[in-house]
């Protein structure tokens, strides 16, 4: 004899929705769109990215007839550099933090603006 075996059907948040997060809501009680949390990661990248590439540059290409400095300042030189540059890069991380609930009312108030439009 056969049966079925029914499994309730699992439970997923689609990704339209936003993730719930109590800490970042509006007054509406909207939570922060998945969009925003992904487009901040990005700019994150994008931001470590050009803090580091002109070490980069300047390290790869010395000036012609200038001393090639020692191993322990070359280190030094970049462990200070490599501090300075993740100390910003905890900077603009903490701003995004403080933007991202005005750029997500933002967003908001723009989308049912429009909705408001398309359904009159």
């Amino acid at each position: 004899m056969v049966t079925s075996i029914a499994k309730p059907p699992m439970s997923t948040t689609p990704a339209g929705e936003p993730i719930p997060d109590p800490n970042r809501e509006d007054s509406d009680g909207a939570s922060m769109p998945r969009l925003l949390v992904s487009f901040r990661y990005l700019l994150v990248l994008a931001f470590l990215g050009s803090l580091f590439l002109p070490l980069l540059a300047y390290r790869s290409s010395p000036a012609s007839g200038a001393a090639i400095p020692s191993p322990q300042e070359s280190f030094l030189w970049n462990c200070v550099y490599g501090a300075v540059a993740l100390a910003a890069l905890a900077g603009f991380y903490l701003l995004l933090l403080k933007l991202e609930p005005h750029v997500s009312k933002c967003c908001l108030r723009g989308s049912r603006s429009r909705l408001r439009a398309v359904s009159q």
